[in-house]
């Protein structure tokens, strides 16, 4: 069961979407950090933390796939598995936040690529998204932010690691990969 579609973006405006946005939010947590008065900059630092864990996932995807040769058709914006996963809150949670970013893979492309480069691909959208915002707390630690402000932005930064990679083992990206590479399935299915 695939995820439903609600809109479409080419590949390109996508990219570009994502490398402005990933440049503006690094940038706005530099400024945040070093020039936004205390009341105001943890607030824009969160955003700036969210903005890289949303935006860099399937991007990730995207980038890490095209070095093996995998080919995508377009980007979307669509449902979280996580709103199928049976999880109590969290499930739905999702179901009333819908908007995730996916990128749609060209199936045939997978035929010329082997299983552990696939794998590699679906890896690749957990990690970002566990590493990608761990970028702001190390700006806010190099520019001095407050011990507090830099406390909350770790424990954002764990919490994420924690539940990202354990939903993604058990629901998502990094349950595909470690199928794939046990039962040598083909890379999508489900």
């Amino acid at each position: 069961m695939g995820q439903a579609r609600t809109k479409t973006f080419s590949i390109r405006v996508w990219n570009v979407i994502f490398l402005l946005m990933t440049g503006a939010t690094i940038s706005a947590s530099y400024v945040a950090a070093g020039y936004t008065s205390p009341p105001l900059r943890l607030p824009i630092l969160m955003l700036c933390w969210f903005l890289l864990f949303y935006f860099t996932h399937s991007p990730a995807h995207y980038f890490a796939g095209r070095l093996f040769g995998i080919r995508f058709e377009y980007y979307f914006l669509g449902t979280s598995r996580i709103s199928r996963a049976g999880i109590p809150l969290l499930s739905r949670i999702a179901k009333k936040l819908p908007y995730v970013v996916g990128v749609r893979i060209d199936r045939s492309s997978l035929n010329s690529v082997s299983r552990k480069g696939v794998a590699i691909m679906y890896l690749s959208g957990p990690l970002a998204s566990v590493f990608a915002p761990s970028l702001v707390p190390l700006i806010s630690q190099a520019v001095g932010v407050s011990t507090v402000e830099s406390t909350i932005l770790v424990f954002l930064t764990l919490g994420n690691a924690t539940v990202s990679l354990y939903l993604s083992k058990k629901h998502g990206c990094i349950a595909k990969a470690v199928k794939l590479l046990k039962m040598g399935q083909p890379a999508l299915n489900g």
